[in-house]
């Protein structure tokens, strides 16, 4: 009898614990599974840019924080060599060490009036136009020099180098640099009688990255 007992309660106890196991408790409709994200791939980072491109970057730089639209060196002289090796003379001058971009420059010279000076023009900004045109007097009765001939023109704001100023006296060659919203710059390079520095106009609009000796002083700007 004992034994039949045992059974039953056994049993009884085994139902028991089954009706409890097997019910699910009731789920929220509120809490929603979790999303899986789908792996985003690494995004590359963009290359460093070139010793030459970072001297061309920092030069603008330079220029905009002086508040200038456009930037003018002196680069040497032709001396009449108008097939000249460009490059060969910016690794003698030291040019090439101080500005690397330049030897990103064509090694022939954008425009060539005859003159033995060798001029480099970089504008601030890339977002600009370049014309490079004649520049002198018309006639003998003329009021004034006035700009000439169209020599070279662009829509970019890319460095040139130019060899112009037959005269020491007279500049014959003019610099428009013009922004996107219409402002222009217009320069005549061309070097101090005084000091043989490059001339810029006093009102701040073109910035001299020459590299002069070690000492020199500007006597003057224009």
């Amino acid at each position: 009898m004992k034994r039949i007992l045992c059974a039953l309660l056994s049993a009884l106890l085994l139902l028991t614990l089954t009706a409890c196991g097997g019910k699910k408790p009731a789920e929220d409709p509120s809490v929603q599974p979790p999303i899986e994200q789908p792996d985003t791939p690494d995004t590359p980072d963009p290359p460093a840019p070139s010793e030459a491109e970072q001297s061309l970057a920092d030069l603008r730089e330079t220029i905009r924080a002086a508040g200038a639209a456009l930037g003018c060196a002196s680069l040497g002289a032709t001396y009449g060599n108008d097939a000249l090796d460009l490059h060969a003379l910016l690794e003698d001058n030291g040019y090439a060490a101080r500005y690397p971009f330049l030897l990103d420059l064509p090694s022939k010279l954008a425009v060539s009036t005859g003159g033995w000076e060798i001029y480099c023009i970089v504008p601030a900004d890339e977002d600009v136009s370049i014309t490079v045109n004649e520049f002198g007097w018309p006639s003998w009765d003329a009021e004034g020099p006035v700009a000439g001939e169209v020599l070279w023109e662009s829509g970019s704001g890319t460095p040139l180098c130019i060899a112009a100023n037959v005269s020491d006296i007279m500049p014959d060659t003019q610099i428009t640099v013009t922004a996107a919203d219409g402002t222009a710059v217009i320069y005549q390079p061309f070097l101090s009688l005084r000091d043989g520095s490059l001339a810029v106009p006093k009102d701040g609009t073109v910035y001299d990255f020459t590299v002069y000796p070690e000492g020199f002083v500007r006597e003057t700007t224009a």
